[in-house]
């Protein structure tokens, strides 16, 4: 085999497979993304804290907050296995499911 066989053959195996710059780029969108997403909960909280008196969208912005913090954390814990990442983890999802009731308690009228 010559070195064009073997660039071929490579190439051919490899067709599929997303690049080295694909998945470095496909990771640094997410954390943009979970980031963005972070500060529009943050930016809804303090509007509706500082500009309202109804606080109706507040938990759910704080349950999408957890989400994504706990999205984070259980992932990098997945990869890692660094027990501190399980622990927040665990915390965000903990933090997620409790706004999420305070939402839902919100809506239903139930102070």
């Amino acid at each position: 085999m010559d070195k064009n066989e073997i660039l071929e053959k490579s190439r051919n195996e490899n067709k599929n497979k997303p690049d080295e710059r694909e998945l470095f780029v496909n990771g640094k969108a997410a954390a943009i993304g979970s980031s963005v997403g972070i500060l529009i909960c943050a930016a809804v909280i303090l509007l509706e804290t500082f500009l309202s008196d109804s606080y109706i969208a507040t938990p759910a912005a704080w349950t999408v907050y957890w989400g994504i913090f706990a999205a984070i954390h259980t992932y990098k814990f997945a990869k890692l296995r660094q027990k501190h990442e399980l622990a927040w983890g665990i915390l965000g999802c903990a933090l997620g499911v409790l706004f999420l009731v305070f939402y839902v308690l919100r809506l239903t009228g139930v102070n």
